[in-house]
């Protein structure tokens, strides 16, 4: 039998040599994942105003405060000045200076605030822009301050000294207290009351108690000198009113019939003697 031919074994075809990956350029689909995606730009935005941590009045004077103040007083303190708003025209700077300090006292400022404080108050109203500049305005609240502070003492004197009165009419409505004249019985007695608490400080109702003690003293001793001056002339009467009683009587023959009369007896012996 023939024998099968061999078959030509096939030949490997020559693989084509493959350039690496970075020098093989890829396809434009294939590039664009690896491409970084452009920021589009977009219209810039005018930035939102921040609120400044240091407020400035109209002139740029940078005004300390809080954040919590500035933020509360932001519509107050203004860059722009109120004047522009209307503010009112004076003839004359005096009036302008008198209008900025009724403005300080409508605005119930005080003479121990600073005036960060003030300006925070009086910085909206239409007077506030009669003085033209800071420093005069600077000026002004401190000649309108020195005058207020003696403004204010007076006034806390006269209110002090009517709660003091007050304090003193209270002590004297009560007549436990004359029986038993002591501060801790006062207290216990009249703390709840609204004219023991009108004087706030423990010290000062100490004081005003002593003070008290003292007139209720001499007021007791003016009374017993009143009384024992009208009971002298009270007996001196029944003397010149009793008919046997002449200027030869003597003390001793009087005194035995007069002892019990109620004349006779609210005196001493020797008070009697005395006017006898």
């Amino acid at each position: 039998q023939p024998q099968p031919q061999p078959q030509p074994q096939s030949q490997p075809q020559p693989q084509p040599q493959l350039l690496p990956q970075q020098h093989q350029p890829l396809p434009q689909q294939h590039q664009q994942p690896q491409q970084q995606p452009q920021p589009q730009l977009q219209p810039q935005a005018e930035p939102e105003p921040q609120k400044p941590q240091i407020a400035r009045d109209e002139f740029g004077v940078p005004i300390r405060t809080s954040k919590a103040a500035s933020s509360q007083a932001a519509p107050a303190i203004s860059t722009e000045s109120p004047a522009k708003g209307g503010a009112f025209q004076y003839a004359t700077k005096e009036e302008a200076k008198e209008a900025f300090k009724q403005l300080l006292t409508d605005s119930k400022v005080r003479s121990t605030s600073t005036w960060e404080h003030a300006l925070r108050v009086i910085a909206g109203d239409k007077r506030y822009g009669g003085l033209k500049t800071v420093s005069e305005r600077k000026k002004c609240f401190e000649e309108w301050t020195h005058a207020q502070r003696r403004v204010e003492e007076e006034e806390d004197r006269k209110a002090f000294q009517r709660a003091r009165e007050a304090f003193l009419t209270m002590l004297d409505q009560c007549a436990e207290l004359k029986k038993t004249p002591r501060f801790s019985v006062a207290m216990s007695l009249l703390e709840h009351d609204s004219r023991w608490r009108a004087v706030k400080d423990l010290r000062d109702r100490e004081d005003i108690f002593e003070d008290w003690l003292d007139v209720l003293s001499r007021r007791e001793h003016e009374e017993r000198k009143a009384r024992r001056k009208g009971d002298l002339d009270a007996f001196k009467q029944l003397l010149e009113d009793t008919p046997w009683i002449t200027s030869l009587t003597e003390w001793r023959r009087v005194y035995e019939k007069l002892q019990d009369h109620p004349r006779c007896k609210v005196l001493e012996k020797l008070d009697c003697l005395e006017v006898f």
